[in-house]
């Protein structure tokens, strides 16, 4: 059961690091990015991308849920909370973000006999 909760705690580390990057990568292109419409979706998925985080890493420790009751819980919370700061949110855009950040923490903590060989 310990390494059960070990692999858990390398799996969070990781999606903090996969999230982090996105945001950062997403803030570097806002600074160099000149069309308007481009900066303005940039923008839209940078804050979307923080609002959904802490849902994230939240939905990540529920351990008798599949992956659709997490993405679920992530949407309904994180719309609530923009709604609640009074920010724009587009649940399409946060579904490729939610999806986008899980499918790279997966990527990532893929164990080697799970990895395909390319």
């Amino acid at each position: 059961m310990g390494e059960f909760f070990s692999r858990i705690e390398v799996w969070l580390s990781s999606l903090v690091a996969i999230i982090g990057l996105i945001g950062t990568t997403v803030t570097f292109l806002l600074k160099f990015v000149r069309n308007a419409k481009a900066k303005k979706a940039l923008e839209k998925v940078k804050s979307i991308t923080e609002i959904v985080t802490p849902y994230i890493e939240q939905a990540e420790t529920f351990l008798n849920f599949k992956g659709a009751e997490k993405k679920a819980y992530v949407l309904n919370l994180s719309c609530q909370s923009a709604q609640d700061q009074k920010l724009p949110f587009d649940v399409a855009i946060a579904e490729k973000v939610i999806d986008e950040i899980v499918a790279q923490s997966k990527r990532i903590n893929a164990r080697d006999k799970d990895k395909s060989i390319t």
